[in-house]
């Protein structure tokens, strides 16, 4: 037991949260489709202050199954002016959209 107690001390617990940006009218959200089938949102700042401001940091790639049930349920969304929570691994770093629902 006091080696096990030992090891936690040494190697620190690593926790993968989620970040969360709550966009409460899709209709305004503003994007760009790339060549490749990437979609860049624009405007997440607007939603989330702490979200990096513009144009190429958050994204979903509509190649893939996932992307494109992603970009399906958002442009519903868009159309509908509905509630949307997307989460993306770190609001503070570009990378992709990673989740989104409504609970």
């Amino acid at each position: 037991m006091k080696y096990l107690f030992l090891l936690m001390m040494v190697f620190p617990f690593y926790v993968d949260a989620e970040d969360w940006i709550n966009v409460s009218d899709m209709s305004q959200l503003r994007w760009q489709m790339a060549p490749n089938g990437t979609v860049y949102f624009r405007n997440l700042d607007q939603f989330n202050p702490e979200a990096l401001a513009c144009c190429y940091n958050y994204y979903i790639d509509t190649t893939t199954e996932a992307g494109k049930s992603a970009w399906s349920v958002i442009l519903a969304k868009m159309a509908t002016s509905g509630r949307l929570i997307l989460g993306v691994a770190n609001v503070k770093q570009a990378g992709p959209i990673t989740y989104l629902g409504n609970w």
